[in-house]
């Protein structure tokens, strides 16, 4: 979907994404990732300047540019910018809000030419024609498979407007009443999280189908359903005002056959009693956690509860179309910065299972993390740590500050030693008993591996000790 951005959107959001997680990089370096030349780039950053603020890229002559993001915004304050820069996004969301009889109506109400509309729409299509949709002529107006419409606009509104979704309040309000109801009713209990992700799926189903009456499914309709559903179906049908009940249920937590999107671990375990090919999935994730709880060396508090958001997160996923960015990637980054050795360990058995399985290693790896917390509570607790010492010649106060920032950060990860002997003295029983050695002074002689770090220790030092880790348990774990 990137493509719809256009060239210059493109090239801005490489060198943003680019930029996001590193300090200084010069536009030499930008260049030769993005074969555009300098002057360019410089014209780009101009033009990000004025529509980002106060986001901001900084320049420096002497170190070059950086992404400066204040404290209460964040990178998808940019994503929102750029997708309502492009008028190929921006045509997408006028016309699912409401279609257009000629491309001049259209025209006037985006302050642009019918030609350029044309030629958008054009391009619109060669793009989407994967998900079997398109945009009609006349009138201008969505047409083909109403599923993926659905998802592609719960996924585009998702990104460009995170918590500020430009549906009419009435009908966010309305569909929120009938999910808590139907969950009151049938005993579940859902995490606000999911609950707003139902609620923002059914929001667009009961905007399409308020819109058209004829934007359905072309699938096959469950013969019987619960009260409760049946409940929820009246009722979103009659506030759509549909001659027939639509059966909103199956549409969102249905979306193929033999796939379950459920409410509670309850109702999927339940529902795998009666399905072969369900139980089966749901016990290849068992035999993956069981593995992993093996190799950590601890117990998850409730496994059914894991699999089942494992089970949830990854079939939720395959109803998403990535707009713009790549979170996956930058998520797992900071897993990886986090908790290095449980990465490290999980990745391993993630990718054997995947090879097996013939699924997506990477995506898989993120809806594992994705499923529990206690990778990140009960799990970091068990990564090996290094012996490490600390030492500081000249300034006490420096030392033990930088002894008070590492041992916070490494906690999980080092065991730090303050040493407050003569260095000529304790040389030989640092060499012995520890594998890393901190110090502020430069070119210490030592045989185990050393940084130096001065008073001033800063965000790069942590990121350089944190991938000295990493590639320590890589190594470690290689040489087993």
């Amino acid at each position: 979907m990137e493509r719809l951005l256009g060239k210059q959107g493109i090239r801005m959001l490489n060198m943003i994404t680019y930029l996001y997680s590193r300090e200084w990089v010069t536009l030499q370096e930008i260049s030769s990732l993005t074969n555009f030349n300098e002057r360019t780039l410089r014209e780009d950053i101009k033009y990000l300047n004025v529509h980002l603020h106060p986001i901001a890229i900084e320049s420096s002559k002497k170190s070059g540019v950086r992404l400066i993001i204040p404290t209460n915004y964040s990178i998808n304050y940019i994503y929102y910018m750029l997708l309502s820069e492009s008028i190929e996004f921006s045509i997408l969301e006028a016309i699912f809000f409401r279609p257009y009889d000629t491309a001049d109506d259209l025209a006037k109400v985006l302050y642009t030419s019918p030609h350029v509309i044309n030629k958008a729409i054009k391009r619109i299509n060669q793009v989407i024609k994967k998900y079997n949709f398109s945009i009609s002529s006349t009138p201008i107006k969505l047409i083909g498979d109403e599923q993926w419409i659905t998802v592609f606009f719960r996924s585009y509104l998702l990104e460009k407007y995170d918590n500020n979704i430009p549906l009419d309040n009435e009908l966010i309000e309305h569909v929120y009443n009938a999910v808590t109801s139907l969950c009151q009713k049938l005993g579940e209990n859902m995490k606000p999280i999911n609950r707003n992700l139902l609620i923002l799926y059914v929001s667009v189903r009961v905007h399409r189908l308020k819109q058209d009456s004829s934007n359905r499914y072309s699938r096959k309709v469950p013969s019987s359903q619960s009260a409760a559903v049946n409940e929820f179906n009246y009722e979103l049908s009659t506030y759509a005002n549909l001659n027939e009940v639509n059966d909103f249920f199956s549409d969102i937590c249905r979306p193929s056959d033999g796939q379950y999107i459920c409410l509670s671990a309850e109702e999927l375990f339940s529902l795998s009693a009666q399905s072969a090919r369900l139980k089966e999935k749901l016990d290849s994730y068992s035999d993956l956690l069981n593995s992993i709880e093996k190799k950590l060396n601890f117990t998850f508090h409730s496994k059914k509860a894991t699999i089942f958001n494992l089970y949830n997160i990854s079939l939720q996923e395959e109803y998403i179309i990535p707009i713009i960015g790549n979170k996956t990637e930058f998520l797992l980054n900071h897993v990886k910065e986090l908790i290095p050795f449980v990465y490290l360990t999980v990745s391993k058995i993630v990718m054997e299972f995947a090879d097996h399985h013939n699924v997506d290693y990477t995506s898989l790896l993120y809806y594992v993390f994705s499923s529990t917390k206690e990778f990140f509570t009960i799990g970091r607790t068990r990564q090996p740590k290094l012996k490490v010492a600390l030492y500081g010649r000249y300034n006490n106060l420096a030392t033990t500050n930088n002894w008070s920032i590492l041992t916070t950060i490494f906690e999980h990860q080092f065991d730090i030693t303050l040493i407050e002997s003569t260095f000529e003295d304790i040389r030989e029983e640092i060499n012995q008993y520890y594998d890393l050695l901190i110090t502020e002074i430069n070119d210490i002689e030592v045989e185990i591996d050393s940084f130096c770090i001065p008073f001033d220790i800063s965000t790069k030092d942590i990121r350089s000790l944190q991938q000295y880790y990493f590639d320590t348990m890589n190594q470690m774990k290689a040489s087993i």
